[in-house]
């Protein structure tokens, strides 16, 4: 329980911090609005919240001082410059610190003498230097007088328990906040048992509250909740018989509810004006809770109900691998059916895959999340590290909502990360220099997301210096990577900055320079089943298109046969199916393409590839697709479509290129998924030699 609830801490504040993080760099890119700065204070205030009924004290103190600077810039009593949002944004940082040592330690409080504390000071001493004036104090006193509160809370038949509030932890974090003297409830509004809803929360309180704390800072622990309860916080004196509110008005004698037996044997020694109020309470309370109830079921039927639901990952992929299995046991039994020649059987099995199938679309939906919230946070490291080399640079995003699996999100951030640093560094030039090219001071990055032939597209851009090939080329040679004698295309030249030590910067900086960074990003593509392209021209900009599967569990594939081997191709990469023809036989010549409907197509005989016997029957050519190249796949025999269940390749196939995992047939076979980007890589470096097709 007490994980779950630290999960649910985690989530909340980690949100909140993106948050706090995107508005502050939009402020700093954009200019101030008062949007923005209340954006930002909402998501310190909610993360203090949140501490406080968790009872991180350690966070809520700092986020406290943090919450007063913001306080005061969107109330314009202080001036908005790039040393405040600098500090904020380093409080950003620290507070995320803070929240990962309350992961770590939920009973524990930092080291007085230890780096977080050190941080918390010097942090706090910045920003209290900002606030020319005293802290936010209201006019009933001075920030050291202590003041007695009174605080009515009134929750009654609102739905805080159907939202997850609990009014007892804001009552608990007053006490934080100073000492709770007394507190009543009042218990008349729960309703017999019949009319009980659990939903909604019958009880009143008034708590008699000890502190040094202003009325602003109280509002602010209830204004988490405003929207759900009414309160109303007053000035208490004991030895007056009424109260002054903040504006010297004089309210009504306050007489508290507590708690009384109604039973006709109990004698309550009470006042009789008292009892007469109580009883004309007590018989008006039966009516009117009648029409609350009537009013709050008519009103639970317009309240919008949440359409989200936080599901730990690991179920989901549970989920998903269960699905896959069932994929994998249906097949079987399809199989099964055919070979019986059961029509009813046969016709039971189609329904039950179809549901299967919608099954499996709704689950592996449940993973895919937009692109947009991990770009948004490269934001964050273009504005440190053009900060840092003294740079001026834009950064764009385009496409954020296009989704993508979880997995290969997570797997995917640190090769963008990568790109998008070496964009800064080596990309974008110097001020002075893009001026004396006749450019903008300011330099541009843009990384958008698309959809292209069944696989996501993201791509870097940047109109920088571009990537000079001779300089590659020149690199590679002196680094012994290649021979002086060696003819490289374009592309093979661009290819060189993924080896492994390759590097064109005169000296390692803490950005780059180590030849490490894109061969961890070619690793970590091609982990993915994916590829990646360079486009770039001199003093133009350099153009990354990372091309990546929608998800790496089930998928769409096509089962054909060459040999005895049955190998699938996804779904999404296929054009066309056509025979070959004797036809086609002739107008190849010997060489590897034939003449389709005026264009020139590569193929590529697969029994050749993978050393296979052909069955010597009539082939045909599947034509697929993988971005802006085609190619024909010549193979024996075509099975139709197949759902693949994706399972990873064993040692055995690790040196074979042209294969990205394998799967479970339905009569408990292998069947081989290929790799469509590298069969087409090498469809195209086909060469003739002595009259036979061979492989470069």
């Amino acid at each position: 329980m007490i994980n779950e609830m630290l999960n649910d801490f985690r989530d909340e504040t980690l949100e909140h911090l993106q948050l706090f993080e995107d508005n502050l760099l939009a402020v700093l890119n954009d200019g101030f609005t008062s949007e923005t700065i209340n954006a930002i204070f909402r998501a310190v205030h909610t993360i203090k919240g949140i501490a406080g009924m968790f009872n991180f004290t350690y966070i809520v103190d700092f986020t406290h001082v943090a919450e007063s600077l913001l306080d005061k810039l969107r109330q314009n009593n202080v001036e908005v410059d790039s040393q405040k949002l600098s500090a904020l944004l380093a409080s950003k940082d620290h507070i995320s610190d803070l929240i990962n040592f309350a992961l770590n330690n939920p009973d524990d409080q930092p080291d007085e003498n230890g780096e977080l504390a050190k941080v918390s000071k010097e942090l706090i001493s910045k920003l209290a230097s900002f606030i020319k004036d005293k802290p936010i104090v209201d006019e009933c006193g001075t920030e050291e007088t202590i003041k007695i509160w009174k605080i009515k809370l009134n929750p009654s038949n609102s739905q805080t328990l159907f939202h997850g509030v609990e009014p007892a932890h804001f009552i608990n974090y007053l006490n934080e906040m100073g000492s709770i003297e007394e507190m009543t409830t009042d218990l008349s509004k729960i309703p017999i048992l019949d009319n009980f809803d659990p939903e909604l929360y019958y009880l009143n309180h008034t708590v008699i509250f000890k502190s040094i704390a202003g009325l602003k800072e109280i509002e602010q622990v209830f204004n988490f909740i405003s929207t759900l309860v009414t309160y109303e916080i007053s000035r208490y004196d004991r030895r007056k018989t009424d109260v002054e509110d903040l504006s010297g008005n004089k309210n009504e004698k306050f007489v508290e509810k507590r708690i009384l037996d109604d039973s006709p044997d109990k004698k309550v020694d009470l006042p009789e004006t008292i009892i007469e109020s109580r009883q004309e309470i007590n018989l008006s309370n039966k009516q009117i809770l009648k029409e609350e109830e009537s009013n709050n079921e008519a009103q639970r039927d317009k309240t919008p109900k949440s359409n989200t639901l936080r599901v730990d990952s690991d179920r989901i992929d549970k989920l998903i691998n269960l699905i896959g299995e069932m994929v994998i046991a249906n097949a079987n039994v399809v199989q099964k059916a055919i070979s019986m020649k059961d029509k009813e059987l046969l016709e039971s099995t189609s329904v039950m895959t179809r549901m299967l199938e919608e099954i499996r679309e709704s689950g592996m939906k449940m993973r895919m999340i937009p692109v947009g919230d991990t770009f948004n946070r490269f934001r964050r490291i273009v504005h440190d590290a053009s900060l840092k080399l003294g740079k001026q640079i834009d950064l764009t995003i385009k496409g954020g909502e296009t989704e993508l699996d979880k997995t290969v999100i997570e797997k995917i951030t640190d090769p963008l990360v990568h790109i998008i640093r070496n964009s800064v560094d080596h990309g974008i030039e110097l001020p002075e220099e893009r001026k004396t090219k006749g450019k903008s001071e300011i330099g541009k990055i843009m990384i958008s997301a698309f959809h292209e032939a069944g696989s996501i597209a993201i791509q870097i851009a940047d109109d920088g210096k571009g990537i000079n090939k001779d300089v590659i080329y020149n690199k590679a040679i002196e680094k012994g990577m290649i021979s002086a004698e060696e003819v490289l295309s374009e592309k093979e030249i661009l290819s060189l900055i993924f080896k492994p030590g390759f590097s064109t910067a005169e000296q390692v900086t803490d950005l780059s320079g180590r030849g490490v960074g894109m061969e961890v990003v070619k690793k970590n593509i091609d982990a993915l089943r994916g590829d990646i392209d360079i486009d770039t021209e001199i003093d133009s900009g350099t153009k990354m298109t990372i091309r990546l599967p929608l998800t790496l569990a089930i998928i769409d594939g096509f089962m054909v046969q060459v040999g005895s081997t049955s190998f699938i191709i996804p779904l999404d990469m296929l054009v066309e199916c056509i025979e070959l023809t004797d036809n086609h036989k002739k107008d190849m010549h010997g060489n590897n393409f034939i003449n389709l409907r005026g264009k020139v197509l590569p193929l590529l005989k697969m029994a050749d590839y993978f050393e296979e016997k052909s069955l010597g029957k009539r082939g045909n050519i599947v034509i697929v697709k993988y971005g802006e190249e085609m190619m024909g796949l010549i193979v024996d025999q075509l099975h139709g479509e197949f759902q693949t269940v994706i399972k990873p390749l064993g040692r055995l196939f690790q040196n074979v290129t042209g294969l990205s995992g394998a799967t479970i047939l339905g009569n408990g076979s292998v069947a081989l998924i290929l790799d469509i980007p590298i069969l087409i890589q090498y469809a195209k470096s086909l060469k003739k030699k002595n009259n036979e097709e061979v492989y470069a």
